[in-house]
């Protein structure tokens, strides 16, 4: 890997350790579901397929894209898990749930970053799911991305951050 790379790398990877403590936030208070943290990745997806994602903008002193990218039957069980329900969700529910994640890590992350005594306010989640879709992201920033895997299957959360 060239320097230039290990920089922007680096430079994502310092928030890495928030997100971290965001989701684990989550799944001990929020969703009895254990999780642990599986792979960094190096390139984010192309494609997403039989999905449900969230994306999240937010702005302030640090500016960037919080998102989360749950296959089907993780997403379900997310859904049963977080509401204590035996029978699968809906479409739309699920969705629905995967904005309320996004938002509840956009949140974690906006107090450790304001513990920080940085500002950053959020905006309004984007929703996707179906068959096959592609997201496309802003140029330019630096991005990065984290495998966590529970039991039903793995989910990535990925964060961009534009200088």
């Amino acid at each position: 890997m060239n320097q230039a790379c290990e920089n922007i790398v680096a430079k994502a990877s310092g928030y890495g350790p928030l997100l971290t403590e965001a989701v684990q936030e989550i799944f001990t208070d929020m969703i009895p579901m254990a999780v642990s943290e599986g792979e960094i990745l190096r390139q984010r997806p192309q494609v997403f397929r039989r999905n449900f994602s969230g994306l999240l903008g937010f702005s302030g002193d640090i500016r960037g894209i919080v998102g989360i990218h749950c296959p089907e039957e993780v997403g379900q069980a997310v859904y049963q898990a977080m509401l204590g329900m035996p029978e699968a969700g809906e479409d739309g529910e699920v969705r629905d749930m995967v904005g309320e994640l996004v938002n509840m890590l956009a949140g974690g992350l906006k107090i450790r970053i304001q513990e920080g005594g940085r500002t950053m306010a959020l905006a309004v989640p984007q929703l996707f799911s179906g068959g096959e879709y592609q997201i496309y992201l802003p140029a330019g920033g630096t991005w990065m991305g984290q495998v966590y895997r529970t039991d039903r299957g793995p989910f990535i959360v990925e964060l961009k951050i534009f200088d």
